[in-house]
């Protein structure tokens, strides 16, 4: 009997103690901001056109998917009347599903093509899908973290 109770004590401590190595813990979301600007660097000053930004992607059947609004939402920002933040179900959808490349339409417009490669973090505490690379019309964009907008890209109106 008094084996067992030392086998039974010493598991308890192995799992307490093991359990205990480090307090649980998880790290946000990344963010991600785009800004849109003409090829001139000039803002999209008519709040109209820079509120009109869709993202689309051929869906399951070939047909145009407009991605949800949740997912790629407008925000005021300062110093673009606006930045759309890329929501973390963008950031699967492009990893899990092979949906990187969208359509940038503007006005109702396509402008250009959007591709977004993604890789999963793997340090302690943040095992999110980053952006790797974003690439517009096969031009890589590189990001300017600030003012809230990780990448400004620069589109044809």
């Amino acid at each position: 009997m008094n084996t067992l109770k030392t086998v039974v004590t010493s598991f308890v401590w192995m799992l307490l103690l093991g359990s205990c190595e480090k307090p649980d813990c998880q790290a946000p979301p990344p963010s991600y901001g785009f800004a849109f600007v003409d090829t001139s660097g000039q803002q999209l000053t008519d709040t109209t056109l820079a509120r009109s930004v869709k993202l689309t992607y051929a869906g399951a059947s070939g047909t145009p998917t407009q991605v949800k609004e949740s997912d790629f939402k407008a925000q005021p920002s300062s110093p673009y009347p606006y930045v759309y933040e890329a929501s973390y179900n963008l950031l699967v959808q492009a990893a899990e599903k092979g949906q990187n490349g969208y359509t940038v339409e503007i006005g109702g417009k396509p402008r250009g093509t959007l591709n977004l490669k993604t890789y999963v973090n793997r340090t302690p505490c943040n095992g999110w899908y980053n952006l790797a690379e974003v690439r517009y019309d096969n031009t890589v964009v590189n990001p300017m973290i600030g003012n809230g907008v990780t990448y400004v890209v620069f589109v044809t109106l």
